[in-house]
């Protein structure tokens, strides 16, 4: 069994998406979807903003988001024209995920900056709060945990001064996740605690990430395997019920590592596979709205973070063709899109196969575009930030 333990950057950004979005970004929400839980303090008040908005949302549910972006850029400018100061705050903060999204880091930056700014005008402290939560990923982002950590307490002790469960569950579920970053286990597990106990109460839809926090911080106690592929499942599932994509990628690739640690190889991948094609074991779609997840999967980090874990999947379970192809295309879209970091983590990999295959002069050409494409990565802050999330004491969950 092949030592992966490199291999944790893609994974970590995902991690920090799950910090920047709501439970209704990066997903196919039906009608039905828990909607009525988000505060009012973050829904916008003017109807002609809230119908830009709500055009927004339907187009990314649609897989369109490239227009939906559009439709957040028109609400914030009809904000401004109207002087809509509190729904202008709210807008900033859309459009500081999307901008996140994009690898757009400093426009993401300056619009939650924005927002916090806006929204403390309006004393409107669940914005503040879960602005704040974003911020604490930046800064994570740019390895600064000491002031992560710091802006996500403040964010928790005004989530608290506001009296609204939604965000203080919110914040609760992000710091626990950066206290298990850190290696506090038995502070994170406390404060995943008291969060699932607000989801549950009160049928939040954070219920899936925080269970999926809580089935790493599980891994991290040295607890048995079994119990935090058991929580894995279990958010999986729930993310499913709601169609959150981003959590039901994340719960996917994490159980796949863990199918893996135990020696199921082939469930792994199998898992891996129905996965990226959103099918059940059965072959049934396991979403709503199908081409709203493959419009999802679409999406630069999302598509990256499955061909990663399919090429590492294929190489432990000594498939060395199809994980070749798979991180030759990881190469080639990182490549493109300008991803350094998973541009260097593919050539690695493909150099590691050709030396395994004894190609020896084709490892090296890879092994050396590896640290060439690392020394430009070096020149950009999200990378390094991962390398600080990734190779920090703590172990998110075994590798394979």
């Amino acid at each position: 069994m092949i030592k992966l333990e490199r291999f944790r950057l893609v994974l970590a950004f995902v991690s920090l998406l799950m910090a920047l979005a709501s439970p209704l970004s990066l997903s196919g929400q039906t009608e039905k979807a828990p909607q009525d839980s988000v505060p009012p303090e973050l829904q916008a008040s003017d109807p002609d903003v809230k119908a830009y908005i709500d055009s927004a949302e339907k187009l990314q549910q649609d897989g369109n988001y490239a227009d939906g972006f559009q439709q957040l850029q028109k609400a914030l400018d009809l904000c401004t024209q109207k002087g809509l100061l509190a729904d202008k705050a709210l807008l900033e903060a859309k459009l500081a995920v999307a901008y996140f999204v994009q690898g757009k880091l400093e426009d993401a930056n300056q619009q939650f900056l924005n927002s916090f700014a806006d929204s403390t005008k309006t004393g409107n402290l669940v914005l503040q709060a879960d602005t704040l939560i974003a911020l604490t990923a930046l800064a994570q982002a740019s390895g600064k945990m000491d002031e992560a950590l710091g802006l996500a307490t403040r964010a928790l002790d005004l989530a608290r001064k506001s009296k609204n469960f939604w965000i203080q569950s919110r914040c609760l579920g992000e710091l626990g996740r950066l206290q298990l970053v850190v290696g506090k286990l038995t502070e994170a597990r406390t404060s995943l605690e008291e969060a699932l106990r607000i989801d549950r109460l009160n049928q939040y839809d954070w219920e899936a990430s925080h269970l999926l926090y809580l089935a790493w911080i599980t891994v991290g106690e040295k607890s048995t395997l079994d119990q935090a592929i058991q929580l894995a499942s279990s958010a999986r599932e729930l993310a499913i019920r709601h169609n959150n994509y981003l959590v039901f990628i994340q719960a996917s690739t994490s159980l796949a590592q863990g199918y893996a640690q135990k020696g199921m190889l082939n469930e792994s991948i199998a898992l891996l596979e129905r996965s990226r094609d959103g099918l059940s074991e059965d072959g049934k779609p396991l979403f709503q709205r199908p081409t709203s997840y493959r419009a999802a999967l679409s999406l630069l980090y999302l598509k990256i973070i499955f061909l990663e874990a399919m090429a590492l999947a294929y190489q432990a379970g000594q498939r060395p063709d199809e994980a070749l192809k798979s991180w030759q295309e990881l190469y080639e879209v990182a490549k493109t899109a300008g991803v350094n970091f998973a541009a260097a983590e593919a050539a690695h990999g493909m150099a590691d196969l050709h030396r395994m295959k004894k190609e020896y002069a084709q490892a090296i050409t890879f092994y050396s575009l590896a640290e060439r494409v690392r020394v430009i990565q070096n020149q950009w802050l999200l990378p390094q930030a991962l390398v600080v999330l990734a190779t920090g004491n703590h172990k998110i969950w075994p590798r394979y």
